[in-house]
């Protein structure tokens, strides 16, 4: 039997980035090959991972680069091998060094259409270069904002608002927070965040606010920084968090498309790789204190389950919608997909707060796939 390359009980955080890029870039391109051999479009599509080394330890053999494992990945289908370009990059020298012999040993590798593109150093003109011949073909890009030079917001925008690009975000927090005070930071921070964001945090900082505080001052910055380059276009960002083995924030990671699909398909894979799924809502954290993955039904009132349909009622009262409209108009900015809804409505509607216009079609709580997205729900005064 085969082995899969998903990590099934993730035990750190790399391993659950890992099987966040894995799941979404194995159905992507998937959906990618199947559109560009309809469509007859150019056959030609990429990878790009400006932070290749990160979370690889070099004295854990176990540890794999993501990039080694997508194209571990990719090179099982052939019309894969043929359209998919992939730009490396990272400033250590020996994490490059490490990625290049376990690429090398890749079985079939050779059979890439276009082989690889490495550089070691910080995203530099070489670099740029290579992105001008994949600025127009659908990319997913891993970016880290804060630890190379060279990547800044106006590359993301590039990539995305100008190009075609889905965009996985690395904020690290840790770095950030313990950079605020530091003087040889200042310039960091200012590119990160701008003179006023930036001077902004420094003055919050100076009066010792509590740790939550702190992480909620540094999102709400990164989040006015993603405001200025998103347009009315852009879905809204997706968040998962990650704690390090002191139980404190490490980093997080922001999904930024103005792809519909990609958005949903993004966003179930946040929720099935959650450490915590409560009533099938997904906590969209990981935390290696924590152990694996727990599916749990709420054993209180209060549960998430609960805290969803009493949102609902109170949102939509008096009100007659279509499923499709609640479900657009009320999920942006939570960690939920529309089954969720469904379940949520089905619960409901068991309970009288609400009433559901059928025509012959019923709604079916283990199945949401074959929903009509335009059934009316009629919510109580």
């Amino acid at each position: 039997m085969a082995t899969s390359i998903y990590h099934t009980n993730p035990k750190n955080e790399h391993e659950v980035r890992s099987n966040i890029v894995l799941k979404y870039f194995s159905k992507w391109s998937k959906q990618l090959v199947a559109t560009i051999k309809q469509e007859n479009l150019e056959e030609k599509f990429a990878f790009v991972d400006f932070a290749a080394g990160w979370g690889i330890d070099n004295n854990d053999p176990t540890t794999t680069s993501i990039v080694t494992q997508v194209l571990t990945l990719a090179v099982k289908n052939r019309l894969t091998r043929e359209m998919l370009s992939v730009i490396i990059n990272d400033k250590q020298e020996e994490k490059i060094a490490a990625i290049t012999e376990s690429i090398t040993q890749i079985n079939l590798i050779e059979t890439f259409t276009f082989p690889p593109f490495l550089n070691f150093s910080e995203v530099d003109d070489s670099v740029l270069g290579s992105l001008s011949s994949i600025k127009t073909l659908p990319t997913l890009a891993l970016i880290d904002l804060w630890n190379y030079e060279g990547v800044n917001w106006n590359l993301v925008q590039n990539l995305v608002q100008h190009g075609n690009a889905d965009c996985l975000l690395l904020l690290d927090y840790q770095a950030i927070y313990k950079s605020i005070h530091k003087k040889k930071k200042a310039t960091a921070l200012l590119q990160m965040f701008g003179q006023r964001q930036a001077d902004q945090l420094q003055i919050a900082f100076k009066d010792k606010p509590a740790p939550h505080q702190k992480e909620r001052l540094i999102l709400n910055a990164f989040e006015q920084c993603l405001d200025t380059i998103t347009s009315s276009d852009w879905m809204s960002p997706l968040r998962y968090k990650f704690y390090n083995t002191k139980n404190k924030t490490s980093h997080f990671l922001f999904f930024l498309t103005k792809n519909k699909d990609n958005h949903s398909l993004m966003r179930e894979i946040f929720r099935i790789e959650s450490q915590i799924i409560e009533d099938g809502i997904g906590n969209l954290e990981f935390n290696p204190n924590n152990g694996p993955q727990r599916k749990i039904t709420s054993q209180t009132l209060f549960g998430s389950m609960f805290n969803l349909e009493q949102d609902l009622l109170r949102t939509y009262k008096s009100q007659t919608l279509q499923i499709i409209d609640i479900y657009e108009n009320h999920h942006s900015g939570k960690a939920l997909v529309k089954k969720n809804y469904i379940d949520a409505l089905l619960n409901l509607e068991r309970k009288n707060k609400i009433t559901v216009t059928r025509k012959r079609q019923r709604m079916r709580p283990l199945n949401d796939s074959g929903l009509n997205d335009s059934i009316f729900v009629s919510f109580n005064k």
